[in-house]
């Protein structure tokens, strides 16, 4: 454990010095906001799944609520009550399919929830994609210090960021719908993405037939994408 909190500790060093050089650091200060930046909602939970959203949010202008930078990794409670209050709720609409295609129930907290960009921002529109690849290297360090069996992105735009990263890349398409899923690996372990759960015009049945694809790539047709 003293050990995971150091590694920890140096991957938290490394993110806030490269908090201190972004864009995005420049423009909180410039119209005192202050969004700061995170790790993880979980605690650090080895050799179990992590999945990833885009980026942690921030205070929108008027809002005057402030983030500072984190300090340590949270506990199971504290996540928990954070979800429970609906700041999670893209993995809440999610948890079923988790379940279902991950064997494991998001109440018990045996996972670990990063995102690809560290940096809060209202929007991810707010960061460069500079910015968010700064980010990679830490994200690549946090998921070697995890251990993962598999990596699940709740949201394609990450495909944008970590397609450098990423080998065996198929894409999966569904009839009727222009979403899509992804799978492949990320630093030597199974990657998949699916639709972001607030994706507009996606039927629960079709985000079903997604998921079932991502997770059964020996009987689905899947186009390799070179």
């Amino acid at each position: 454990m003293e050990d995971l909190t150091r590694n920890f500790d140096v991957l938290l060093e490394k993110a806030n010095r490269l908090f201190e050089l972004s864009e995005v650091k420049f423009r909180q200060d410039r119209n005192t906001f202050k969004w700061g930046l995170s790790l993880c909602a979980t605690p650090i939970n080895p050799g179990k799944t992590v999945i990833l959203g885009i980026n942690w949010g921030g205070p929108v202008f008027g809002d005057n609520a402030r983030y500072s930078v984190q300090r340590r990794f949270p506990t199971k409670e504290e996540f928990l009550n954070d979800y429970n209050d609906g700041v999670y709720p893209h993995i809440e609409k999610s948890s079923g399919l988790i379940s279902e295609f991950l064997q494991f129930e998001v109440g018990a907290v045996e996972f670990n929830y990063t995102n690809v960009c560290l940096f809060r921002s209202p929007n991810v529109s707010d960061l460069s994609i500079k910015e968010v690849r700064w980010c990679i290297p830490i994200l690549k360090e946090l998921i070697e210090l995890i251990e993962p069996p598999c990596i699940l992105s709740l949201g394609n735009t990450n495909i944008v960021y970590l397609e450098p990263d990423l080998k065996e890349l198929k894409k999966f398409t569904e009839a009727g719908t222009p979403h899509v899923g992804y799978s492949g690996m990320l630093w030597g372990r199974p990657f998949y993405s699916v639709p972001h759960p607030n994706a507009r015009k996606l039927a629960d049945e079709v985000r079903h037939k997604i998921w079932s694809s991502v997770f059964d790539i020996q009987s689905q047709v899947s186009e390799e994408i070179s």
